[in-house]
């Protein structure tokens, strides 16, 4: 091999290899990605049916998902629970978002906090994996991505017996 592959130094590929490996790469600062979760959350609720009430509740409780949950990606947490525990979340935050907002629709705004933990590319590239003729991992992906949406809906479900049980309405 010469000193080059592809119009880069070997010695400045090597150390570019070792950044991204680090994670010195490829990440936004934290108050970026929480703004970004909550703006996407946001305009999410509009697009569902809500108005400004439930855009600003979406953004709220979108925004303090993304800090408690999504902000830094534990690694002690496996994904499954991870999601159950985001869609459990989720409705909580939803809900105690429209302590500020009571005339607010509390079915947009929860289905657009959940829209962050919904696995949609994932089930879009299981589709196209079966489509292309690899079905073993277009059906492995879908059952991840199913069993992921599964998770979400348990922990929603959960937090809205919960929150029934404790008095707490929609």
């Amino acid at each position: 091999l010469g000193r080059s592959v592809g119009g880069v130094a070997w010695d400045r590929g090597e150390g570019r290899i070792a950044q991204i490996e680090i994670g010195g790469m490829g990440r936004c600062p934290l108050w970026l990605e929480v703004l970004a979760a909550g703006t996407g959350l946001g305009c999410c609720a509009l697009r569902c049916g809500g108005g400004p009430e439930e855009a600003l509740c979406a953004f709220g409780a979108g925004a303090l998902l993304q800090l408690v949950l999504l902000g830094r990606r534990p690694a002690a947490l496996p994904n499954i629970l991870r999601r159950f525990l985001g869609g459990f979340l989720a409705t909580c935050f939803s809900r105690l978002a429209l302590c500020f907002f009571p005339g607010a629709s509390w079915q947009v705004v929860n289905i657009a906090v959940i829209m962050l933990l919904v696995p949609g590319l994932m089930l879009t590239n299981a589709f196209r994996d079966m489509a292309a003729g690899d079905l073993i991992s277009g059906v492995t992906r879908t059952f991840e991505a199913l069993s992921i949406a599964a998770a979400l809906a348990g922990g929603a479900a959960l937090a809205i017996g919960l929150l029934s049980v404790w008095g707490v309405r929609g």
